[in-house]
């Protein structure tokens, strides 16, 4: 074993340094010495280690057991054919080794199962984890190698009922100036506990007693898994079929592979006490029930906690008892009692079509009232009185909508809006809703909710449509307030004029031009019925002639030749203004109307003799037109 280092040279300058095998003396090279550049000398002022592959084996070294020949990187085994618990992790001759006090010890289960666990006694050292399938023994700043190798030696494993596991390593691993070392193993081999079948017994049982299984007649300290026989040692695959009475011996053997353990198992079948069962029984409702069981031995409990082997019942209800032997077997048996109420008042309703009647129990009712019938139960007592509110339903009329007639050319449909179905027009099967396109009476019948026939008559007319006549106004001179020429026949109910611009109303029997479009307008009206017809007016206008004087008279003989204003074939509407020559507004009318002398200027010597200037603006059939002078 490598102790410690020593430095060779044959020359004056130590440049190289070796190890020396303590026992045998021999010294093998390890490495140079290292220069520091410009020192002039070899750099040792200190003796350390380094962390060369060389010096493992003196460095951050573990031997779990050192009188082990640590084949195979084991350093402590243990083979056992016993159970164990608190499994030691190494011998006492455990050994850590390394030149100061190493920083921590790691140590962990290989491919732990959580049903294992490392303890450590609290010692001078940290330890990091809790009860874990891993450990880090880290030193407190005081902690000596000595207190590591107590840690370890007073270490164990703990198995948490696995009876499954056989074999458990465990790894170690040291640490120093944070640098691992060699890892050392132990490896722990768990062999089977020993087999246990159990104490001899021997049982009680009663014939049928469905708990009599192999699950059921082992002691409570056998092992599971094993396998039973019968008295020649025949193998069983299940508990025979007592008859009773019977003292039957089984076996119980169990094994690890190695070892066997027997069990003697005497199972004692006792007979069941023979019972003859009670039929069920049905009576009316003053009658009792009496039960006698005096001719049985055994001990009688009836469910309800009374040991009378004479009962008396007089109410409905499922009943048992329960005969004991001296073997403490049981049979019970049930029964049950069924007891007939009072006769009971039942109310009911009964509802039939007008001209139906109502059968029932045999009984035929025609009339409206109330009744009452007796029904008789099978032991011939009475059972259920019947209260009989006899009536007939009342009628459902049926009910439509639907305009009972048409205008001419059209047709009109009518729905059933009452609860009817299976509808029926003078007898022919209809949907709802339908169409009517003939005048005339029609016979309407169907079936109500309650399902009663009910049949309607109804009458469909033929509205008449009423009649336009119109005429064209073709060029005609627009005067506003011209009136459209239509007349009309029939009871008209309303109007629609379109298109409505350029009259004055597009709802009015007769409407009048508000402004000269020309083309065409279409009437259409609608009688009280919701009959349509339309026609249509076509107009179109000319240019009116009209006459603008050139002179009026200041103080006229006739009135008219003093007024200026538009004259001409038409009333249209126009615009006046009159200016004296320095541009002065005089007058202005900007509504006046052709031919209406009053809309004209009229001086009446209010301005002195002279030449004056007139602006006219006409608008005729939307063009406009400017006139002055």
């Amino acid at each position: 074993m490598f102790s410690f280092m020593a430095i060779f040279s044959d020359k004056a300058t130590v440049t190289d340094f070796f190890k020396i095998n303590m026992e045998t003396g021999v010294a093998t090279y390890s490495h140079d010495v290292v220069q520091i550049p410009n020192s002039g000398g070899p750099l040792f002022p200190t003796i350390r280690h380094y962390p060369e592959p060389s010096w493992e084996d003196c460095q951050r070294y573990i031997d779990l057991d050192t009188d082990d020949s640590t084949i195979g990187g084991v350093d402590f085994l243990i083979d056992s054919l016993c159970g164990f618990e608190n499994l030691p992790l190494s011998d006492i001759d455990i050994r850590i080794r390394n030149e100061y006090p190493i920083d921590s010890i790691d140590i962990a289960i290989i491919n732990p199962m959580f049903s294992q666990y490392l303890y450590f006694p609290v010692g001078n050292y940290i330890l990091k984890d809790p009860p874990n399938p891993w450990q880090r023994i880290i030193n407190n700043g005081s902690t000596t190698i000595a207190d590591l190798e107590n840690a370890i030696r007073n270490a164990y494993l703990d198995i948490d009922g696995d009876a499954g596991i056989s074999e458990i390593q465990i790894r170690f691993t040291v640490w120093y100036d944070g640098i691992e070392g060699m890892e050392a193993i132990a490896i722990l081999r768990l062999a089977t506990p020993l087999p246990s079948s159990g104490d001899d017994i021997t049982q009680q049982w009663c014939e049928g007693d469905k708990n009599l299984s192999f699950d059921n007649i082992l002691a409570s300290n056998a092992d599971e898994g094993g396998d039973f026989y019968d008295k020649n040692f025949l193998e069983l695959s299940a508990i025979p079929d007592y008859v009773a009475p019977i003292s039957d011996t089984i076996y119980y053997v169990t094994t690890n592979g190695i070892c066997y353990d027997t069990a003697q198992i005497i199972n004692v079948v006792n007979p069941n006490p023979i019972i003859n069962p009670i039929s069920d029984s049905t009576m009316c409702y003053n009658e009792s029930l009496e039960i006698d069981l005096t001719n049985y031995i055994e001990d009688v409990e009836w469910n309800d906690g009374s040991n009378d082997k004479v009962r008396s019942f007089d109410q409905s209800g499922i009943f048992s008892y329960e005969l004991q032997n001296l073997f403490g077997c049981t049979s019970s048996d049930t029964f049950e009692v069924t007891k007939i109420s009072a006769p009971q008042s039942k109310p009911m309703e009964a509802r039939v079509c007008i001209g139906e009647q109502f059968l029932f129990m045999d009984q035929v009712y025609t009339e409206a009232g109330n009744y009452q019938d007796t029904l008789m139960g099978s032991l011939g007592c009475d059972s259920i009185i019947y209260l009989i509110d006899f009536d007939f339903y009342e009628r459902i009329p049926i009910e439509i909508e639907g305009d009972l007639g048409f205008c001419d050319g059209e047709s009109t449909v009518i729905e059933v809006v009452s609860m009817h179905d299976q509808l029926r027009i003078n007898g022919e099967e209809q949907t709802d809703p339908f169409t009517i396109n003939e005048e005339g009476e029609y016979s309407l019948s169907g079936y109500d909710i309650n399902g009663c026939f009910e049949e309607l008559d109804i009458s469909i007319d033929s509205y008449p449509t009423p009649t336009i006549i119109t005429n064209d106004l073709i060029d005609t001179v627009f005067v506003e307030g011209l009136e459209l020429p239509v007349s009309y026949q029939g009871d008209i109910e309303s109007y629609n004029w379109s298109p409505s611009f350029g009259l004055d109303c597009d709802d009015c029997p007769n409407p009048k031009l508000v402004s000269a479009e020309e083309g065409y307008y279409t009437i259409e009206v609608e009688n009280e019925h919701g009959c349509l017809t339309s026609n249509t007016i076509t107009v179109s206008f000319k240019e009116s002639n009209f006459y603008i004087p050139n002179i009026i008279s200041n103080y006229p003989n006739t009135p008219i030749n003093g007024i200026f204003f538009l004259q001409g074939n038409s009333y249209q509407q126009y615009e006046l203004n009159i200016f004296d020559r320095w541009g002065n507004l005089l007058f202005q009318n900007e509504n006046a109307i052709m031919n209406i002398e009053q809309d004209g200027w009229q001086p009446n010597g209010t301005v002195n003799s002279g030449v004056y200037v007139y602006m006219i603006k006409l608008t005729e059939s939307g063009n406009t037109k400017n006139f002055k002078r």
